[in-house]
């Protein structure tokens, strides 16, 4: 049991990791100018249009992702009775779709960020939401009403 979920804490922390490293290339690229930015400065519609749908994605995606996932483990993971394999590759999705609504929302507030040249209000909040999830063997134990081993 142990070694399954230890896998799956490892793939998760290696997915997180691998999510944060891009954010941060991004970053990168865009400091270093090797993406150049500012392409819609002065086009007040696409500044606007870009803006708000910023503030929808982070508004919708960040909540569902934080407040629907622990439900959906439950629903869906925790009261099955399948083996742990299986739960820990249902786990894994649910984990996974996720990190995937973080990654939209950041990349494109990044983008927008970067291209608009306004103020990094949703980024930061998408990254700050991310730190939520960050994968913990206690919390997967726990998601999956698993019982810790004594040390």
């Amino acid at each position: 049991m142990r070694n399954s979920v230890d896998r799956l804490v490892w793939r998760m922390r290696v997915e997180y990791g691998a999510f944060l490293g891009l954010v941060l290339l991004m970053i990168v690229l865009y400091e270093t100018q090797v993406f150049v930015g500012g392409s819609i400065v002065g086009n007040g519609r696409m500044e606007y249009l870009f803006g708000v749908v910023s503030v929808m994605l982070t508004i919708i995606l960040i909540p569902l992702s934080l407040k629907f996932f622990p439900v959906l483990v439950k629903r869906k993971v925790d009261k099955s009775d399948r083996g742990l394999e299986e739960k820990c590759c249902s786990y894994l999705l649910l984990s996974r779709l996720r990190l995937l609504a973080f990654a939209i929302v950041t990349f494109f507030n990044l983008i927008v960020y970067y291209e608009a040249m306004t103020s990094a209000g949703m980024l930061l909040i998408a990254v700050a939401a991310s730190f939520f999830c960050v994968p913990d063997k206690v919390r997967v134990y726990n998601d999956l009403n698993l019982e810790r081993e004594k040390k």
